[in-house]
């Protein structure tokens, strides 16, 4: 069998590499996961529905072709420093443009509708237990302190933009192309904790990487990402079984005792007892 015949149905990890399970038969094929007909439902719902086709020639000369029903939505993470506005009282508030495009941006209590002035309002951030700390906002990041991290931790956050970053001094061209060397060799990322374009209350996190031209130049990138994915719908590497687990009760089955193709048992002959004999003969005397 060729290697376009085989299906792979599924992969794995080992050692390190992805390797294919490849199923030559239906009776070969390994079942990884099992679910019941309402689990998997509540996995995979959701989102909106459209059709994926996929077409590709394989380096052996074989194809594959898909066309099978998706499911999409857009991923969201939360913000690196979840940050809201209250008044003194406590009170929770908005900051909006007021009166249209010839008004200015103010604060509005959320209950009561009222703009509050800008003094007495405080800028708090929201801790992951749900207390609150009065902070001020961020200055504009004018130092960027980066260390080396795994390439593959890029990946594990959504991107919010993309910075082009370069020198205009020749000493400093001369450390980017160092770095950018130690990046490519090394396969790493320089990964920054704290990065903020603007003053105000959103942080990012950063990850600097090179990108290598044509004609003798490179370039250096930074992605910067707000917070790390959170995906919801992983999906088993290999085959699976749904199983009904909604049994509707039904009626207990009767045996057939009338199929003729059942051998009939006789009846066990009854044993009769001497108190029995004696009733019987008493019986016989009076008639």
């Amino acid at each position: 069998m060729g290697k376009q015949d085989q299906q792979v149905v599924g992969f794995y990890r080992e050692g390190g590499k992805t390797k294919p399970i490849v199923a030559r038969s239906p009776q070969a094929t390994k079942i990884v996961k099992r679910y019941k007909k309402e689990e998997w439902s509540e996995a995979f719902s959701g989102g909106r529905k459209a059709q994926l086709n996929f077409n590709m020639t394989l380096d052996d000369g074989g194809e594959i072709a898909i066309n099978c029903p998706i499911r999409w939505e857009t991923m969201k993470v939360g913000k690196l420093v979840e940050t809201e506005y209250r008044t003194a009282s406590g009170d929770l508030c908005q900051k909006k443009l007021i009166g249209g495009g010839g008004g200015h941006f103010g604060y509005i209590n959320q209950a009561n509708g009222q703009e509050v002035p800008d003094d007495e309002v405080v800028l708090c951030q929201v801790k992951p237990d749900g207390s609150r700390e009065e902070i001020k906002p961020f200055d504009a990041s004018t130092e960027v302190k980066a260390e080396a991290r795994d390439k593959e931790l890029m990946h594990q956050f959504l991107p919010d933009s993309y910075l082009e970053i370069w020198s205009d001094d020749p000493k400093g061209q001369e450390d980017l192309r160092q770095l950018a060397w130690q990046l490519l060799q090394t396969g790493k990322v320089a990964a920054v904790k704290k990065f903020v374009k603007a003053k105000g209350t959103k942080a990012y996190i950063g990850f600097l990487y090179p990108v290598v031209g044509d004609d003798d130049t490179f370039g250096l990138e930074m992605m910067v990402s707000e917070n790390r994915l959170e995906r919801k719908r992983w999906m088993p590497a290999g085959p699976v079984a749904i199983e009904d687990g909604n049994k509707s009760e039904g009626e207990a089955e009767v045996p057939d005792v009338l199929d003729l193709n059942t051998p009939v048992q006789k009846a066990p002959k009854a044993k009769t007892s001497k108190e029995a004999l004696e009733a019987l003969r008493r019986l016989k005397s009076d008639e």
